[in-house]
């Protein structure tokens, strides 16, 4: 198949990228430049196209005649989520594409209500807008896919990535050698690498029931603050030492004064601590019963994905 990858020269895009090329598919890119793309992976590319912004309807356009399927990868970023990946998936329609997977990749947002989660609002918008405005949109219907993976490793544990920790709410510190955690420490985290989402995201957007759309929920791995550590000292030889921030209630109580203390325009600056708090209550995690698998695809286990980054793990 050829597949669109929408924002290719992001971390996940560029996995995508990697994964499509190994399950034997073509890729063309969409992005604002090739040059975060090292030139092996950009001579890999069936074709480029160069967009200003979400916004460049002409380039959205060209980019979409004649491929099977879209990937958007666009970043959690306001706007993007729901007014860029609108204005994609209109084009997509246009050109009679079937095959979409949507920007997701997270925990389980459609278990939340609307509101509850400042940083996963636009996702919940965005699908239930498709739902309700496809039937008259004229053009092919489109059914999106959505993947759930919880955290995205490289995040939760600060390997080579845009190290993007949520500010002011560090939980993992390689450098310190330190893990906060809240509650009793016996809440199981659950979490996915980019390799396996990417390789995950292809074989699931290239089935045969991709047209159907739906939901999807993939993981690597998952254990407690206790397994992380142990999993750690038994990877690179190191101690973490394990840091009590508080109970549940003393969590809720700081999450809700940053809440209180900002508007919902400025939800990065304290949307931490809800993340831990939806995952120790249970909002948002993912039925380890029912996962998706695939053949292609061998779940990375924590043990390798910090043996994998231990030259990077070792500056520290």
């Amino acid at each position: 198949m050829l597949i669109l990858i929408v924002g290719i020269t992001g971390n996940l895009g560029q996995h995508l990228l990697r994964a499509a090329t190994v399950q034997g598919h073509q890729v063309r890119g969409l992005s604002r430049s090739a040059d975060k793309l090292s030139s092996e992976l950009r001579s890999s590319l069936e074709s480029f196209v160069a967009s200003s912004s979400y916004y460049d309807i002409p380039a959205i356009e060209s980019a979409v005649q004649g491929v099977d399927a879209v990937i958007c990868a666009y970043a959690n970023v306001p706007g993007l989520t729901l007014e860029g990946q609108l204005i994609l998936l209109r084009a997509a329609e246009r050109a009679g594409v079937k095959r979409y997977v949507a920007t997701s990749w997270n925990s389980d947002w459609t278990k939340i209500p609307l509101g509850k989660h400042e940083s996963y609002d636009e996702f919940i918008m965005f699908k239930r807008h498709v739902e309700q405005s496809s039937l008259s949109s004229g053009n092919t219907v489109i059914k999106p896919i959505y993947i759930f993976t919880a955290l995205l490793a490289e995040f939760a544990f600060q390997a080579p990535s845009d190290m993007a920790e949520i500010p002011e709410f560090p939980w993992w510190n390689p450098k310190k050698g330190t893990a906060v955690y809240y509650g009793d420490g016996k809440t199981r985290h659950q979490w996915t690498t980019f390799a396996d989402a990417a390789a995950y995201t292809v074989d699931i957007v290239t089935s045969d029931d991709a047209e159907k759309g739906g939901t999807y929920s993939i993981l690597s791995d998952a254990g407690d603050v206790f397994y992380i550590a142990k999993t750690w000292k038994e990877a690179t030889g190191k101690d973490v030492k394990l840091i009590p921030a508080g109970d549940v209630e003393e969590l809720r109580a700081y999450a809700m004064a940053g809440r209180k203390a900002h508007p919902p325009n400025e939800w990065k600056k304290y949307i931490g601590p809800f993340y831990w708090l939806h995952t120790i209550e249970g909002d948002w995690n993912l039925d380890e019963d029912h996962l998706y698998t695939s053949d292609k695809v061998t779940p990375t286990k924590l043990r390798d994905f910090f043996e994998l980054h231990k030259d990077w793990y070792a500056k520290f």
